[in-house]
């Protein structure tokens, strides 16, 4: 019995061998991919830094003109982070773009895009698509943003989509 005991203990020790091979490669393949990863972070950190040292300040600039334009609103009222979302100040509290219904937050996405596209693009007149852009918007506030729209296509070329007869520009 003690012959087998030391047998299946040799036999074992191949498996064990074997075994810490497979790990082997494993850490090293997870060390691999760790490093990548670390390093592709810190490159993503990099670029957003240099994304919003550049951008920011212009894409607030023109989100203030847009969200005048298109929503009516006081300027002022908004902060814009380095993630490029929106806060607005309103009787002393800070509410998150979040907290505003569908069509509030759709009338400053939008102005946020165009501003951005203003930014990124400052002696170009890209195209810009709207997909139905003011489907959840009052008859109000689809009326002013459908007229706006209209005076931003005269400095931009849009093109505009619906499939309501009531959002159609006249």
């Amino acid at each position: 019995t003690k012959q087998n005991l030391l047998f299946e203990e040799i036999s074992r020790t191949d498996e064990l061998r074997e075994r810490n091979l497979e790990l082997s490669d494993a850490l090293k393949e997870a060390e691999l991919s760790h490093k990548v990863t670390v390093s592709t972070s810190r490159h993503l950190t990099l670029a957003k830094e240099r994304l919003t040292s550049k951008y920011l300040s212009k894409t607030r600039a023109a989100f203030n003109s847009y969200i005048k334009e298109i929503g009516g609103e006081n300027s002022d009222a908004f902060t814009l982070d380095t993630d490029f979302s929106l806060k607005k100040t309103e009787n002393g509290l800070t509410n998150p773009g979040e907290s505003y219904s569908l069509g509030t937050r759709e009338l400053y996405s939008l102005a946020i895009r165009l501003a951005l596209s203003d930014a990124l693009f400052p002696d170009e007149a890209p195209f810009i698509i709207l997909d139905d852009p003011f489907c959840h918007f009052d008859d109000k506030k689809c009326l002013e943003a459908l007229n706006a729209t209209l005076r931003i296509s005269k400095k931009k070329q849009i093109i505009y989509l619906t499939c309501s007869r009531q959002r159609c520009p006249k």
